[in-house]
């Protein structure tokens, strides 16, 4: 049996959501959040849970979580990447 594997990126941020088009509905999310998110998940390592900074500073004080940081990811769009 083949285990799950996953890569999950998290960005807190503001978000546009709409439906586009009438004929065939599809929900969508548009915004710089998105972006963030997608690119965290594409660039992160498999099994793992990359958020940007501010996703960090909020869950951080839950202390619900524990937080490692990490270097994988880079970029100018990046303020901070961690694994949850």
């Amino acid at each position: 049996m083949e285990r799950l594997r996953m890569r999950i990126g998290i960005a807190t941020g503001g978000v546009t959501s709409c439906i586009p088009n009438l004929n065939m509905p599809k929900f969508t999310v548009i915004g710089e959040a998105v972006q963030r998110a997608l690119t965290l998940e594409s660039e992160c390592q498999i099994n793992r849970i990359h958020c940007d900074e501010n996703t960090h500073k909020t869950l951080n004080q839950t202390n619900l979580f524990q937080f490692e940081e990490s270097s994988s990811a880079s970029g100018p769009a990046f303020y901070g990447c961690f694994k949850i």
